[in-house]
């Protein structure tokens, strides 16, 4: 994910495999339509797209292509793929031992980050068809979605959401993408 952590992680960890000699490379996923600059990034974060990487990534492996090959079919993937997400609470790092930021029990943090960074808004909480709505509008106007084609599609409660609310904003992305005359096919 397009986060300095992350990065320097990943750089360490190549120099590793070289040293024993293994061949590595790296993509960086950068899937956040709401955040191009941020504290954290140089570009955009990469956020809940990074799932669509690791198995674009996983069954090319698996098929056996070569790491140059994989690696531009991956970043070919990287450059389709559009995510952003909101929440209704913060989240607290453990090395941290408390929440990112506050929030009262009637807001919600549209586009926030995947490690809890604030998002570029926060305001009273919406009704999911509003919510999908604003996400799906800001993804459109990022790579607008193509009438006929199909689309994979994730919504993620971090397991702090209960099933029955995302099945709830499901529908609501669903119907919106179907206004869009796009297939889920995910």
């Amino acid at each position: 994910k397009n986060y300095t952590g992350d990065i320097l992680n990943t750089e360490m960890a190549q120099e590793f495999l070289s040293a024993e000699g293994i061949s590595s490379d790296k993509v960086i996923v950068n899937d956040d339509v709401a955040v191009e600059d941020s504290t954290y990034t140089t570009g955009r974060r990469g956020i809940i797209g990074t799932v669509f990487v690791h198995h674009v990534a996983g069954v090319l492996s698996a098929r056996g292509l070569a790491l140059a090959e994989l690696k531009t079919q991956v970043e070919g993937a990287i450059a389709r793929i559009r995510s952003a997400g909101v929440s209704l609470s913060p989240c607290t790092i453990p090395s941290v031992g408390k929440p990112g930021f506050q929030i009262a029990d009637d807001e919600m943090e549209w586009f926030m980050g995947i490690h809890g960074e604030p998002g570029i808004e926060r305001g009273k909480i919406r009704p999911s068809r509003e919510i999908a709505g604003r996400i799906l509008d800001r993804i459109h106007a990022d790579m607008p979605f193509v009438p006929g084609h199909r689309y994979a599609v994730i919504v993620n409660g971090c397991g702090g959401t209960p099933l029955v609310e995302l099945y709830i904003l499901f529908h609501d992305v669903a119907q919106y993408l179907d206004n869009k005359r796009v297939e889920v096919a995910k």
